[in-house]
């Protein structure tokens, strides 16, 4: 049942939070003419983050093959350090990859499976994720089992008990979310990585929302394989992500692409220290720009003078304001987030009746130069849509997107 806020639960904007909120805002290279509410998908770069992408690869192209393999390796180490003291991760066991989509595939590839084993997943899973493992599944002979999650759960305690109930002797992995793309919960995974290892089962983590919204600590997390995008919350530039793996699940992954890394001793006297086998097998994959990369770094220095915590709170804040004026002002809302905010940051999922057939997404942009991510779900007459409210957007970001609903015909 949907949690009605109570008057003593609304949040008033306070002005000296908002100035400073304001100043961080132009630090971005957004459009100042755009409403950007959908940060979930991927995010604006701060300009100095930027910057520091384009002087690595105005350096590469001034001496390509000494910044290739010597300068920009070292720049991208650097980046690999900060980000692993940021999310928790000693920089050895993860390596850096282009996108979740990419490092989810290199865990589905790379893993030995069996005709017969099982997959035991949610009904929650980001599209493309699943496309991997159902692919996976119909060349091996695996099979996928889905539980459903309730939108919104009750509590962890209930998360844990569909999920470990699923669980079975086939079962050989376990994959979740640790932010649902679709309904924004935040997934209990440290219990369900326990429970699965507790079952013998491994635990691959989709974790594209978690880096930059909320506090993370991979390693805490106790997961064998998690995978989170460096594009999204912690707005490093488009195409950075991590994959990380347990030291003691390393072993049991294969490379799906090989190449240089795995003659190592040849590449040694270029490299300036020992990196790790994620290194050699997941990250060295040939000739590629690694300048992206290279700007992780500054994004996390960008987020740490600002304060995980503190971003945390302000997704929170502005995601709770939306739910509240979107039960408030359309009638028929549905949310699909729980009001717990330990099961909940800054993503808000809600549906609500089509307004006609239109392409709400599409006409919101068009006429009002707002993105938003929403569209028409399987029943015609059900529209479902998700607002992220990061740090830079603002309460009147929300307030006008409820005017923009009502100009089209929301609750009438």
């Amino acid at each position: 049942m949907t949690h009605q806020p109570m008057p003593d639960e609304r949040i008033v904007p306070n002005p000296a939070e908002e100035a400073y909120w304001a100043g961080l805002r132009h630090a971005l290279m957004l459009d100042p003419t755009v409403t950007y509410l959908n940060n979930g998908s991927f995010g604006p770069c701060p300009k100095i983050v930027f910057d520091v992408v384009v002087e690595s690869m105005r350096r590469l192209q001034s001496q390509p093959f000494q910044q290739f393999l010597r300068e920009i390796p070292q720049a991208v180490r650097a980046s690999k350090e900060k980000l692993g003291a940021y999310v928790g991760a000693n920089p050895d066991d993860f390596a850096f990859v282009m996108n979740l989509t990419i490092g989810m595939n290199m865990v589905a590839g790379g893993l030995d499976f069996e005709r017969g084993d099982e997959i035991l997943t949610t009904d929650q899973e980001y599209g493309a994720v699943n496309n991997c493992w159902n692919y996976l599944a119909e060349r091996q002979g695996l099979t996928i089992a889905r539980v459903a999650i309730p939108s919104p759960p009750e509590s962890e305690d209930q998360i844990v008990d569909i999920v470990a109930s699923g669980i079975t002797p086939r079962t050989k992995a376990l994959l979740v979310s640790h932010i649902t793309t679709t309904t924004g919960l935040i997934m209990p995974v440290k219990r369900l990585a326990q429970a699965a290892r507790e079952r013998g089962v491994l635990s691959v983590i989709d974790g594209a929302h978690a880096p930059g919204m909320i506090p993370l600590n991979v390693e805490d997390s106790g997961a064998d394989f998690y995978i989170g995008n460096c594009h999204k919350w912690l707005m490093a530039p488009i195409g950075t992500a991590f994959l990380h793996a347990r030291p003691e699940s390393q072993k049991l992954l294969h490379p799906t692409i090989v190449g240089w890394g795995l003659t190592w001793d040849a590449l040694r006297r270029v490299i300036a220290a020992d990196q790790s086998d994620m290194y050699r097998l997941f990250e060295f994959l040939g000739s590629r720009d690694l300048s992206p990369f290279a700007g992780v770094g500054a994004a996390v220095d960008f987020q740490r003078g600002i304060g995980i915590d503190r971003i945390a709170g302000r997704g929170r804040r502005l995601a709770r304001y939306a739910r509240t004026r979107l039960l408030d002002a359309i009638p028929g809302v549905t949310l699909l987030t729980p009001w717990d905010e330990r099961l909940s940051g800054s993503l808000t999922a809600f549906t609500m009746p089509t307004l006609t057939e239109r392409d709400l997404m599409a006409e919101v942009w068009d006429r009002f130069r707002m993105q938003i991510l929403g569209r028409v779900t399987e029943n015609p007459e059900v529209t479902r849509c998700r607002l992220s409210t990061h740090y830079y957007n603002t309460y009147e970001d929300i307030d006008r997107f409820i005017e923009i609903l009502h100009e089209l015909g929301a609750g009438r």
